[in-house]
């Protein structure tokens, strides 16, 4: 029995050591990227404060919100383009809805026309079939 328990603690020893070992090194992995991510961005800010003096960079940062300003005036203009379009859309699609609903109602006149007219002549055939 205490074999068997040494065994086990060796076992389980050897399972924890793994798992601590496996979870150290998804840390250490995620610190090596942490790394290179400050590093990088680091690089990136030395890179900038190097060039925002020059000329052409000033000029640059002085035009880029005029390019959005821009941007944003020719997409008000699109989506105007596309309310009217839409908006004509609409005054046809209400127009032949109303040609259409007064249709029916003529012909639903027609058809209660027609309906009392077979009316009419089955009476007449029927009082004549009486009369025979």
């Amino acid at each position: 029995e205490e074999m068997r328990d040494e065994k086990l603690a060796k076992l389980m020893t050897r399972l924890q050591a793994l798992c601590r070992g496996y979870l150290m090194r998804v840390e250490f992995k995620k610190m090596l990227e942490r790394r290179e991510a400050i590093f990088t961005i680091q690089y990136n800010f030395r890179s900038f404060m190097n060039v925002k003096h020059w000329s052409w960079m000033k000029l640059y940062f002085k035009i880029k919100p005029l390019l959005k300003s821009a941007e944003s005036e020719k997409e008000m203009q699109n989506m105007k383009e596309e309310f009217e379009r839409i908006k004509e859309e609409l005054a046809k699609s209400e127009a032949k809805r109303k040609e259409l609903e007064e249709k029916m109602v003529s012909l639903l006149q027609e058809k209660n026309d027609l309906a009392l007219q077979v009316q009419a002549e089955a009476e007449t055939l029927a009082d004549a079939e009486e009369r025979c």
